[in-house]
């Protein structure tokens, strides 16, 4: 199983090796639905969808995710993006 690299931290703490085991398993239960199992993301992910929304954008060096701040991702996680963005179910 997959060690951490060195110097990786979360919120200022080292993660360490059962973090990252956790986190695939929570990823492939509640993330890999919409943003793929190998974190490709939605196609067409930067096309608005028909209701307002953008689809799932991947998880890779392509999308987006690497611009947020940690904090911010943790609370998208946390609380889903309605919880973050007023008025998104």
């Amino acid at each position: 199983t997959e060690a951490p690299p060195d110097g990786l931290t979360f919120l200022g703490q080292p993660v360490t090796r059962q973090q990252i085991i956790r986190g695939k398993e929570i990823y492939a239960e509640n993330c890999a639905s919409c943003h793929g199992a190998n974190l490709e993301g939605q196609p067409n992910w930067k096309r608005r969808l028909e209701n307002g929304r953008m689809p799932a954008p991947p998880h890779d060096e392509s999308g987006h995710t690497w611009h947020h701040a940690d904090r911010d991702l943790f609370a998208i996680t946390k609380l889903g993006v309605g919880g973050v963005v007023a008025g998104y179910e």
